[in-house]
């Protein structure tokens, strides 16, 4: 995938529908190497280590000239709190992940029957492996990869999951994933266009346990 490429692709910033729009983008202009029916992607593993809140701060308006910086606390959010992420390279990543679109599926595929294949490859037939997509474990060169944030360690020890219970040493090993600042952080403008999209009162609404 040629960087250039896909920079001429990327939303400038986050807005309604912008990732479903690059995602269709990026298939169009990479058919042969991915799958419309299955795009894997790589995993990508965020630490503990946090970012300030000076530097994960918004400069959303409650309206339109106003003064008053809009009232969410950007540590409440994960993708503004985290921004320091593993390797590259490292094996805390984890497996690949799977967009699936059941349309463009072959009656006959394996996924359509009673299981699925596995959770990160779903289907055999439409999703390929990733020793057959090199850029699948090229992280860094890949348009599409799934980010994981590991938390606090009283977020990630909330969650009823039996694989946290059994191993408790798996929150330190994705905590310490924090050798790597994510210098672009394109997500991270996504609350500011969210109050822009949906007005202050409205976005207060739905985000009313996340402000200041």
């Amino acid at each position: 995938f040629g960087t250039n490429r896909l920079g001429g692709l990327q939303p400038a910033k986050p807005s309604a529908a912008s990732m479903m729009r690059y995602i269709e983008d990026v298939l169009r202009e990479y058919p042969k190497r991915l799958s419309r029916a299955c795009v894997m992607m790589p995993s990508l593993q965020f630490g503990n280590k946090e970012h300030t809140a000076d530097e994960a701060g918004s400069s959303a308006q409650m309206q339109p000239g106003a003064s008053s910086v809009h009232p969410f606390a950007p540590n409440r959010f994960e993708t503004l709190r985290w921004r320091y992420h593993a390797a590259y390279d490292d094996p805390v990543n984890g497996l690949q992940k799977a967009i699936l679109d059941l349309s463009q599926m072959q009656a006959d595929d394996d996924l359509l029957g009673d299981r699925a294949f596995s959770v990160h490859r779903p289907s055999q037939q439409s999703c390929r492996h990733s020793a057959s997509v090199p850029e699948t474990s090229a992280v860094r060169l890949h348009p599409l990869v799934v980010h994981h944030y590991v938390g606090s360690s009283e977020r990630y020890g909330k969650r009823n999951d039996i694989r946290r219970k059994t191993n408790p040493d798996l929150y330190t090993l994705k905590a310490n994933a924090s050798a790597v600042f994510d210098e672009v952080g394109w997500i991270t403008g996504w609350l500011d266009e969210f109050v822009k999209e949906h007005g202050a009162e409205q976005a207060r609404s739905v985000l009313k346990e996340y402000t200041q």
